[in-house]
């Protein structure tokens, strides 16, 4: 699996993935820092990446129909839950597959995992 990190994505969050065995680009690694969320919702597109992000902006399936992408993670992440949402994040993505995220908007809270189509 292959995903793109949004700029607000800890990079605590981006090395726990890695150390996991994930490939995950930033938006830095691929030259759209600053840009807008249409950009980078586009980057992630054309480049076939699951977008992971805490912007809720993410989840507006109007704005972001989940037919039309390769998946979004949204993780509703604070520091008095990060441990929880780490935790559910790894164990959701080791028993999961890229076809099993395309097309779908995953939202990741401390108590549960939501999943929209």
């Amino acid at each position: 699996m292959h995903f793109l990190a949004d700029e607000c994505v800890p990079y605590k969050t981006i090395t726990l993935l890695k150390k996991n065995g994930f490939k995950i680009f930033t938006v830095k690694d691929l030259k759209i820092a600053g840009k807008s969320d249409s950009i980078i919702f586009n980057k992630a597109k054309s480049s076939k990446l699951t977008l992971i992000t805490i912007d809720s902006d993410f989840g507006n399936i109007i704005l972001y129909p989940p037919k039309i992408h390769y998946g979004i993670i949204l993780l509703k992440l604070n520091k008095p839950n990060e441990y929880k949402i780490h935790s559910l994040l790894i164990k959701f993505l080791k028993n999961t597959t890229s076809k099993d995220l395309k097309g779908k908007l995953i939202i990741i809270e401390p108590t549960k995992i939501r999943i929209r189509k």
